[in-house]
């Protein structure tokens, strides 16, 4: 009986050739790597998605102690499971996805202060392989510079719009056309054209 098991993209994240293991036991953990993080990953946009639904039904002020005297799981913990469904659980195209990210990354790119553009990027990223943390903070924190280098551009623009142009400051303050003045000594003198 021969194993022939589907051989998958390797993880940066463990080496498996340390464990001097064949390569068919590495296929199979890789495979297992895989499958457990998809149901990990799966479980959380389903819990996040029930968590919502039930939230719905809950009188105000008592979600949170529902999900700590029934499920026994925090309140910041709640918000990040309906954070990741409704980040990732809208399509079947993030099963795909999520395989690629781990949980921390996950939370990462479902938190509002997250820009889009660092989403975005990092969903690409995915797209041709695994992402690690380290590499999803740095695209959000990139990305959130870059935002704060728009506000401050936006900002000065916005005041130059309200100064004058030079234009507009000499329409202002051009001598009538019978009249010149001059200074001289401090005194401002009218002069007759």
């Amino acid at each position: 009986m021969t194993n022939e098991i589907e051989t998958v993209k390797p993880a940066p994240f463990f080496d498996y050739s340390a464990l001097g293991i064949s390569v068919v036991d590495t296929d199979f953990l890789r495979s297992k790597e895989i499958s457990m993080k998809a149901r990990t990953h799966q479980v959380m946009i389903d819990n996040g998605r029930d968590l919502i639904e039930a939230k719905a039904r809950i009188e105000h002020g008592v979600f949170n102690q529902w999900c700590k005297e029934c499920l026994g799981i925090t309140q910041p913990r709640a918000w990040e499971f309906m954070a990741i469904a409704e980040e990732f659980g809208k399509s079947s195209e993030s099963d795909d996805l999520i395989e690629n990210l781990n949980k921390t990354s996950l939370l990462l790119l479902s938190q509002k202060k997250t820009p889009d553009a660092a989403k975005e990027e990092v969903i690409l990223m995915a797209n041709s392989g695994k992402v690690t943390t380290k590499e999803t903070e740095a695209v959000i924190e990139k990305n959130k510079e870059y935002e704060k280098s728009l506000e401050e551009l936006q900002a000065k623009y916005n005041e130059l719009q309200k100064c004058e142009t030079p234009k507009e400051n000499y329409e202002n303050n051009r001598p009538s056309p019978r009249r010149a003045r001059f200074q001289s000594s401090g005194r401002v003198f009218a002069q007759k054209i």
